[in-house]
């Protein structure tokens, strides 16, 4: 299979501390990305598009593109209803 380069260039979650805790936070960080970009529909791939259709069912509050940033690459914890 080809290489996809969709999205921004992958950069690493920040792993934090060496708990537990600041592993599974980079963990979901990454999970988070991954399946934005590599996930069903295309149209996610821009944080842009994803954040605007972010909102609802468990999470009813919007996000914004800067805050799924922030999510993704580990520098905000993410919420569990996220």
């Amino acid at each position: 299979m080809g290489q996809i380069d969709r999205g921004r260039p992958r950069r690493p979650a920040r792993e934090g501390a060496a708990s537990n805790a600041g592993r599974l936070a980079g963990r979901v960080a990454w999970l988070l990305r991954v399946s934005r970009l590599y996930g069903a529909d295309p149209a996610w791939v821009s944080a842009a598009a994803f954040s605007a259709a972010f909102a609802g069912g468990a999470h009813p509050e919007a996000v914004s593109e800067s805050k799924v940033s922030r999510w993704e690459t580990g520098h905000t914890t993410v919420p569990r209803r996220a």
